[in-house]
């Protein structure tokens, strides 16, 4: 009996360890959504007078949105920082099913500034700021304090131009 409990632990083990080779190898190095989005060359500005700038794909439409980063490679998350874009402000919650690697969100107002951001693990969990936003840009884990991207910034030129 004690042989058949450890053989079944080590079955579970080896597929738990497996689980997350399976996840990398589903993932994929662009999306039909993702060539669909534009790209455009924007930069933060904060009042200290630090600039930063970024290439970003711009995610306008429904259907452009709802993909996202889902089933994207952690390289073409790194490459592709992405802007949803909103035509007026709104509350939604972001999902992580189906996007393979951890990322920060950044959520920002009708002006461009940003109010706030959360770190999205993945998995099926919900994350929503407690404001309205109008635009959300997405990047891999990590890189907002990378880069030195924090609340009080503004994006410029702002996504409505």
């Amino acid at each position: 009996m004690m042989r058949h409990c450890l053989a079944g632990r080590g079955a579970l083990l080896v597929l738990l360890l497996l689980l997350p080779l399976t996840l990398v190898a589903d993932c994929r190095d662009s999306t039909e959504a993702l060539e669909s989005m534009q790209q455009r060359d924007v930069t933060f500005r904060g009042a200290d007078d630090v600039e930063i700038d970024l290439r970003l794909r711009i995610a306008e439409t429904a259907e452009q949105r709802a993909a996202g980063m889902q089933f994207l490679c952690e390289r073409s998350v790194r490459d592709n920082a992405m802007l949803f874009v909103f035509t007026r402000s709104v509350q939604h919650a972001f999902h992580m099913q189906n996007v393979h690697v951890a990322l920060d969100i950044l959520f920002l107002d009708e002006k461009g500034v940003v109010r706030s951001m959360l770190r999205m693990t993945p998995g099926s969990d919900l994350y929503k700021p407690d404001h309205r936003f109008r635009y959300a840009l997405e990047l891999l884990a990590g890189e907002a304090e990378r880069l030195g991207l924090r609340p009080g910034m503004q994006l410029d030129p702002s996504p409505a131009e």
